[in-house]
């Protein structure tokens, strides 16, 4: 990793600029690098399955304080993300439980994406204490689900 392995994740915290991720991804001595949160001013190729955002939009825009020229939200809807090489982040919840499309997008590149699997049984991700009693964001937290790694390559959505 390119910074100190700490306890205290608030100290991993800075802000930044969209240049200060590019110059980084460039440099073979560069500093790995998350943005989290890059509205998509503009439309982004989304399944149309996928687009309950748009069905949504599409039910509400004539009711009470819609008017049909208002313009669908898309940077409050549909942001990006962008990592250089070496990133990690720790367990937490996509987009506030929503759906989430994530794409490699270098040809050099590759996610993986371990995912906690329910068991049969055992309590719902969606229970209130789920992320309490001992919960450790750093872990794997194997005695309460079971972790599976997707590898996704460039090209592959998901």
């Amino acid at each position: 990793m390119s910074v100190e392995a700490v306890h205290n994740l608030n100290s991993r915290v800075v802000e930044g600029t969209i240049e200060d991720v590019l110059r980084h991804a460039f440099d073979e001595e560069g500093k790995a690098l998350n943005a989290l949160d890059l509205p998509m001013e503009f439309g982004v190729d989304v399944p149309g399955a996928l687009s309950s955002d748009m069905w949504a939009w599409q039910q509400t825009i004539r009711k009470p304080h819609c008017k049909p020229s208002d313009h669908f939200p898309t940077s409050a809807m549909r942001w990006a993300l962008v990592s250089t090489a070496g990133t990690h982040t720790c367990w937490h919840t996509d987009a506030e439980g929503l759906g989430s499309m994530v794409e490699v997008q270098n040809e050099g590149g590759l996610k993986v994406w371990f995912v906690g699997v329910e068991r049969e049984g055992g309590a719902s991700f969606s229970g209130l204490t789920t992320f309490l009693n001992g919960f450790d964001v750093e872990m794997p937290n194997t005695e309460r689900w079971d972790v599976e790694a997707i590898v996704l390559t460039p090209g592959v959505k998901l």
